[in-house]
C-alpha cells in the first residue's frame, strides 16, 4: 500500500469554506476489468474537515494484486457533483519485500527465514541485516543473503 497526504479545504457551490465531510472513493482506469484492485484503508471514504482552515488528510490506497495498477482517487463534499480526481498508479512491492494479504509490501519470505529479527521498511525500503552479512541482488528478481559479507560489499547495517 502506499499513503498519499493531501492539503484540502471543503467550499461549498459558492465557494465559501464550509465545515464538511470528505467522502473519497477510487475507481478503476479502465471500466473492464476487476473493479476492486485498488482500495482504501477501511474509515478512510468519509473524513471530517475543519471549515476554518486547510486540514491534512492521509489516504492509505491498498492493492489486491503485486502489479502496477492505475485509477483515480475521487473527493467531494457529499451531495457536490464537483469535487478532486487524480490520477494515481500503485506500483508492485520492491525486491525484498513481498504483497500481504491486506495488500502491505512486507518483508519477503526469504528475508524472515534465513534473517532473525529482520526488520523491513516500505517507506524508506530499508531491510535491517547483521552486521558482517550481506544481502542483495543476484539477478534483476532474485534476492540473495550470506552471513559472510564479500570483500567491498559492506557498508552499513542496512541495505
Amino acid at each position: 500500500g502506499k499513503s498519499i497526504t493531501l492539503s484540502i479545504v471543503p467550499v461549498d457551490a459558492m465557494g465559501l469554506i464550509v465545515y464538511s465531510p470528505v467522502s473519497a472513493s477510487i475507481t478503476p482506469y479502465h471500466y473492464y476489468g476487476p473493479q476492486d484492485v485498488l482500495t482504501l484503508k477501511e474509515g478512510q471514504d468519509l473524513v471530517p474537515i475543519s471549515g476554518n482552515r486547510c486540514s491534512k488528510v492521509t489516504y492509505n490506497i491498498h492493492s489486491k494484486t503485486n502489479q502496477r495498477k492505475h485509477g483515480y482517487l475521487q473527493l467531494a463534499i457529499p451531495g457536490n457533483q464537483l469535487g478532486l480526481s487524480a490520477l494515481i498508479y500503485v506500483y508492485p512491492c520492491p525486491i525484498g519485500f513481498q504483497l500481504s494479504n491486506n495488500g502491505i509490501c512486507e518483508c519477503n519470505h526469504f528475508i524472515t527465514k534465513v534473517i532473525t529479527n529482520a526488520e523491513c521498511n516500505i517507506s524508506t525500503l530499508l531491510i535491517t541485516r547483521p552486521i558482517g552479512s550481506w544481502l542483495g541482488r543476484i539477478n534483476n528478481s532474485t534476492l540473495g543473503f550470506t552471513n559472510i559479507c564479500p570483500s567491498g560489499n559492506c557498508r552499513s547495517t542496512t541495505i
